[in-house]
């Protein structure tokens, strides 16, 4: 048998085949060689093809690799831009947390015989009342109660307050647009004959 017929032979056998015909003395060493070539050949095909890991791992690197050039557009965007100079951030002053000052001028506002419960303050931004344009940072928290017994009278009321320390600056419905502390009382004046 030629060595042409016999490699195109041994190509087209299986790895058992192949185990088989190497084990039986039937051939040369030339033909030992050529099955032993065949073998080496196909478990070097077998080692670089990629394991499901590779191709997995490539794959979530690219997923990670688009998201990642996504959130660095702004960044990039303003390197192409230029530099601007640098821009100083300054935290916002939220001032204070609301003192017992500001829970006693509600309970003043609305008099000795209403029960108040107050929420906890948080911090916020809101839109000045009188000039859309400004923000107010201060501390925000909800006013709630009703008239005490022995008082017939049942009129529940709840406010929204936005304080710094002891002064009380906005106040408003819990789902009505604020105002300035005081802006309702001195309307409620000028509108007195």
């Amino acid at each position: 048998m030629s060595d042409n017929t016999l490699i195109s032979r041994v190509r087209k056998l299986t790895p058992e085949q192949l185990d088989a015909e190497l084990a039986s003395h039937d051939h040369n060493d030339i033909g030992r060689h050529v099955i032993l070539q065949e073998k080496t050949r196909r478990a070097i095909a077998e080692a670089a093809r990629p394991n499901w890991i590779a191709r997995a791992s490539l794959v979530l690197a690219l997923i990670a690799a688009v998201f990642a050039g996504i959130s660095a557009l702004p960044e990039i965007r303003s390197w192409l831009r230029g530099s601007p100079a640098a821009v100083a951030v300054v935290a916002p002053d939220y001032g204070p947390r609301p003192t017992d000052a500001c829970k006693q001028a509600l309970q003043n506002y609305f008099g000795p015989n209403f029960a108040i419960e107050y929420t906890e303050p948080r911090k916020a931004i809101e839109d000045d009342p009188d000039q859309p344009d400004q923000k107010i940072y201060g501390w925000l928290f909800e006013a709630s109660g009703n008239f005490k017994p022995p008082s017939q009278s049942n009129f529940p009321m709840a406010v929204q307050v936005l304080a710094r320390g002891d002064t009380i600056i906005l106040e408003g419905p819990i789902s009505g647009p604020f105002e300035h502390w005081g802006a309702r009382a001195s309307k409620q004046d000028t509108s007195a004959p």
